[in-house]
């Protein structure tokens, strides 16, 4: 009986560990692609593209649409993000309300837990103002 627990115990584990491998390898693929640019400086000089940008006639600004500061940035970041997940990690795009609703969730966690650590210390460091919160619930009460 007792051997069979712990056969049922290690299997759990080792169903765990599996689950942790596959996250792990996630990781380091997405890492092994990005770590390049990473580590690396760029600099880009956009001289040329601004004189042809002022060259150019509205019509021909509105058909050749190649301005930056007309680029929406969440937009974008939000879809380089999916694009990540689905082409670079593949993974599927219909575990994504699943994660948010999850993403939601940890950030209440930790908004909680920030604001009752904030709150814990200051009112461990502030005793007058602990001996002037107990009067006023005791005169609410």
């Amino acid at each position: 009986m007792r051997e069979s627990f712990n056969l049922g115990n290690l299997s759990r584990f080792h169903n765990k560990n599996i689950l942790l491998r596959r996250v792990m390898r996630k990781i380091e693929k997405s890492q092994s692609v990005s770590d390049y640019f990473l580590k690396n400086d760029f600099t880009f000089c956009n001289k040329n593209v601004k004189e042809i940008w002022k060259n150019l006639s509205v019509e021909d600004q509105e058909e050749f649409c190649f301005d930056v500061s007309r680029i929406s940035w969440n937009k974008y970041f939000e879809k380089y993000c999916l694009g990540c997940k689905q082409y670079v990690v593949n993974e599927d795009l219909s575990t994504l309300p699943q994660a948010r609703f999850q993403m939601r969730i940890m950030k209440f966690i930790y908004y909680f837990l920030t604001w009752s650590v904030i709150l814990g210390v200051f009112y461990a460091c502030f005793p007058q103002l602990r001996n002037s919160y107990s009067d006023n619930l005791q005169v609410i009460l």
